[in-house]
């Protein structure tokens, strides 16, 4: 019986070493999107697919992780800046016993930092057309990720744009939202500066304000009339068309710092309606926990009464450049579901009666949960909602989607 009761003990026993041993070498690793460099955080890709793309983390008790044994490869992009743990440009990683291991050194996902902070690049689709008349020219912001098992750049891109290179205005831009991993993005403070890659226009110019006073003064025909709309407390800001907000990791809200994506917006209409509907598009990424694809454009020309009491279209730069949009409106789209909504915003905070809005269509906000009650406030801009088939039969600029019903808004909590 004692020597049953010790085989009995040895075998769980050794079972038990087992266990831990197999538990030991399934062990994920953890992946932290907020750490204290990730101004300077590298980008993390993967060809797992057999083609090379960006990784989208997986989910273990409410964190972000690498799977037990995965392969990914760490990009610090141009040629100038490297990962500081391997010196190299691009790195291969890999989770190992619940440990990171690159280029053959243990290191938590928090320490790998490149020497430089990522901007991204652009990269010109010059053989292809977008846009109304295809006057617009496809561009996509992204990185350049050097892929030395064959010798070759190859671009990655984050957000596409469909923009007028001669007349300086995007049309729209497109992206996705992560819904799954809301709750883990990247809230960085740090801020770079807009990039002009891309333009054939003067928008770092345009946008300060005292271009903009002399620019409205010229064409209202009078100082005082511009004083009406750019002063201290009014002004045109850059309006991100894909916010930076929408994006997981802190390269990637960097990457959204381009003139490319971004227009002419009030400035109080960008931190007000505006920025309430972009949250409102990310709560409902993350109640429904899929992928949104979110394309953001303008329609029409801004107009004020000129010294003559005439309408005179805005524009910020010479030659009917970089007009300043009467609309900018959003779409958002569910591919799980094929359902999408517009919501659209009146990018004219000095209207005085509802007699001056314009609307492309009939509101349905608040027959789909996408009302709130700021919405009709002109000096937040106004806000309302159009159906996609509705939409498109006025905006011809966007793009087309198999779209079957209408997209609901997110669920008050």
């Amino acid at each position: 019986m004692c020597r049953a009761g010790v085989v009995v003990v040895v075998v769980y026993f050794c079972l038990t070493v087992l266990t831990l041993c197999l538990a030991k070498t399934t062990s994920y690793c953890p992946l932290n999107s907020t750490n204290k460099t990730e101004f300077r955080e590298p980008i993390i890709l993967t060809n797992s697919s057999g083609k090379l793309e960006f990784y989208i983390p997986n989910l273990q008790d409410g964190k972000l992780i690498f799977n037990p044994q995965e392969k990914f490869i760490i990009s610090c992009p141009n040629p100038r800046n490297f990962l500081i743990t391997s010196n190299s440009n691009t790195t291969i990683g890999q989770c190992t016993n619940g440990h990171l291991k690159v280029a053959g050194k243990t290191c938590s996902f928090q320490e790998l930092s490149c020497n430089k902070s990522i901007r991204g690049d652009v990269f010109v689709r010059n053989n292809k057309t977008c846009g109304y008349n295809n006057h617009g020219t496809p561009i996509d912001i992204g990185y350049y990720v050097d892929v030395r098992s064959q010798k070759r750049l190859e671009f990655l891109p984050l957000i596409q744009v469909c923009h007028n290179l001669k007349k300086g205005n995007t049309y729209y831009s497109e992206h996705i939202i992560h819904g799954r991993l809301m709750k883990h993005f990247s809230r960085s403070r740090f801020r770079p500066g807009f990039s002009t890659q891309g333009l054939n226009t003067s928008a770092a110019v345009a946008y300060k304000q005292s271009y903009q006073k002399s620019s409205f003064s010229r064409q209202l025909g009078s100082s005082l009339q511009a004083d009406n709309y750019i002063n201290n407390k009014s002004f045109l800001s850059r309006g991100h068309l894909a916010p930076d907000a929408d994006f997981l990791f802190a390269p990637w809200q960097f990457a959204t710092y381009f003139y490319l994506n971004a227009v002419p917006q009030w400035q109080s209409v960008n931190g007000g309606n505006w920025h309430k509907v972009e949250s409102m598009v990310r709560k409902l990424a993350g109640q429904l926990e899929t992928d949104l694809r979110i394309i953001t454009g303008t329609h029409g020309v801004l107009t004020f009464p000129g010294a003559d009491h005439t309408d005179v279209e805005i524009y910020l730069l010479p030659n009917e450049a970089l007009p300043v949009p009467k609309f900018i409106w959003k779409l958002v789209y569910s591919p799980k579901t094929r359902r999408a909504i517009v919501l659209i915003s009146l990018n004219n905070p000095f209207v005085k009666d509802t007699s001056e809005i314009d609307k492309i269509c009939v509101d349905i906000c608040k027959q789909y949960g996408w009302a709130q009650e700021n919405w009709e406030k002109f000096d937040r801009g106004v806000v309302y909602c159009c159906e996609y088939e509705t939409f498109t039969t006025v905006v011809q600029t966007v793009p087309e989607i198999d779209v079957i019903g209408v997209l609901e808004g997110p669920k008050k909590t």
